[in-house]
């Protein structure tokens, strides 16, 4: 082979490397739920900043204030609790894992929170605004792919 004026000698230890190399990463390639399981650490992360700026971390938006009744009643009964946390469960459940929520397959995963009282606050109702606790924003969307990508090169999920 010649390159930029140089002979370069490719020999057939490097093809049978090569060749190795490339049916290893085929191989990672039909199972990447190890890169899965290690994304849950980016979603847990990311939820956990969602409780802890209120709202900013996933949707650039603070959450809705609560109503002056409510507040009133919440500083009452639960003084100092933040929004979306009274006693702490639905924080708990979005800050350690296992989570609620953890499907993993050879080419997904899945983490979140089941239960109304997190999906009233996903969507709001008619009553109370949304206080999205969940989304898949661009910079989790860039983590997986990462973590995929350096599973099948490398077998590793950093």
């Amino acid at each position: 082979m010649v390159a930029n004026n140089e002979i370069v000698v490719v020999g057939q230890d490097a093809l049978r490397r090569t060749a190795r190399d490339l049916l290893a990463m085929a191989e990672r390639a039909r199972d990447t739920s190890p890169a899965w399981r290690a994304w849950g650490e980016d979603v847990l992360h990311a939820f956990r900043e969602q409780f802890e700026t209120e709202g900013l971390r996933l949707t650039g938006r603070a959450w809705s204030p609560l109503s002056p009744r409510y507040a009133a009643w919440k500083a009452r009964h639960f003084p100092g609790q933040p929004i979306l946390q009274r006693t702490g469960a639905m924080f708990a459940q979005v800050s350690h894992r296992p989570m609620e929520v953890e499907r993993v397959t050879a080419s997904s995963g899945e983490y979140g929170l089941r239960g109304d009282v997190p999906r009233y606050h996903q969507h709001g109702t008619r009553k109370m605004p949304a206080r999205p606790i969940a989304r898949v924003t661009q910079d989790l969307t860039v983590a997986a792919a990462r973590r995929v990508r350096d599973h099948i090169l490398h077998g590793m999920t950093r």
